[in-house]
């Protein structure tokens, strides 16, 4: 007899504390529920609306940039290259016509002051002349060229920095 008085004091504080909490769980519950809903709903809104303004943002500081990169390159062409760049491949151009003209002269100065049947050491000096001239005019034509090269890394080197100065800028 005893065993069944404690089994059912032991099943009346069962059911009580069942009772209990499911009154406490269910009358607490949908109240931080919803409250929670709320807030997520409400930081979820927050996070579109920040992405939105950011891609905004963005969209703007792209294009600004873009115009400004524009301008830059513009303003670059005009001032560089079609000044100092186009002078640079004249002198070039003029400077290898010239030696090919002076060349062309040092040939046949050379072949005519040949005699009809050179001889071996005549022959021998006419060809040293004749590289001597070579590499004088190759050298004045490779200076020309790297004169505009200098130009160049110069020119690609400033306008690099510009657009970059204006990239820096528009992260401000």
């Amino acid at each position: 007899m005893s065993s069944s008085v404690v089994s059912a004091v032991t099943s009346e504080s069962t059911d009580t504390s069942a009772t209990t909490t499911s009154q406490d769980s269910t009358s607490e519950s949908p109240v931080p529920r919803e409250e929670d809903e709320e807030t997520r709903q409400k930081i979820a809104n927050d996070l579109k609306n920040w992405q939105e303004k950011f891609a905004r943002a963005a969209d703007k500081g792209t294009e600004d940039l873009e115009q400004r990169v524009r301008e830059i390159t513009d303003r670059q062409i005009e001032n560089q290259v079609k000044g100092v760049g186009e002078a640079l491949v004249i002198q070039l151009e003029e400077a290898a016509d010239s030696e090919i003209k002076k060349l062309k002269k040092s040939i046949i100065k050379l072949v005519r002051a040949l005699p009809e049947e050179p001889t071996t050491k005549q022959y021998s000096k006419a060809e040293e002349e004749l590289s001597t001239a070579t590499k004088k005019a190759g050298a004045n034509i490779r200076d020309k060229a790297q004169s505009m090269r200098q130009w160049r890394e110069k020119f690609d080197g400033e306008t690099q920095s510009l657009v970059s100065a204006a990239s820096e800028s528009t992260l401000e």
